[in-house]
């Protein structure tokens, strides 16, 4: 393998890990899903429970990512098709993604108990932290 495919197998695991991590919460809080008052308000209007808006946000959420997996196998295996990585490198570099998953999920969860702990839960630190314009401490 030249050095040409393995910086490209890098960029791509790079780039992967910032769009799972990044496009979510974009979204989610460009139509409101980061507000925690939109649940609590559809709730109301819905005549439902608010935990029960919260378990379709979060389904929303968790397809979405399984459909960006999906998308990051399909264009590693065209890589691989191309020869501009080998099978070995697509699998490492969706092990490595997995990983990175899992971790800012648990990241995500320290951050919500620590807000909560600490009386911040309507302020969340850091929640709009490499999102453009939001970054910083962001009302919630």
């Amino acid at each position: 393998m030249n050095k040409r495919n393995i910086a490209l197998a890098v960029f791509s695991l790079l780039l992967s890990g910032f769009l799972v991590s990044v496009a979510p919460s974009v979204s989610a809080n460009w139509f409101g899903f980061g507000n925690s008052n939109l649940a609590s308000d559809l709730a109301k209007k819905l005549g439902v429970g608010e935990d029960k808006v919260r378990e379709v946000f979060d389904s929303i959420q968790s397809e979405r990512q399984k459909e960006r997996r999906i998308l990051l196998e399909e264009r590693l295996t065209q890589m691989v098709k191309d020869g501009k990585i080998t099978e070995s490198q697509k699998q490492a570099i969706l092990k490595k993604h997995d990983e990175l998953q899992v971790k800012r999920i648990s990241n995500r969860q320290e951050m919500k108990s620590w807000a909560k702990q600490n009386g911040l839960e309507n302020i969340m630190p850091f929640a709009g932290f490499g999102r453009g314009m939001h970054g910083g401490w962001m009302m919630r």
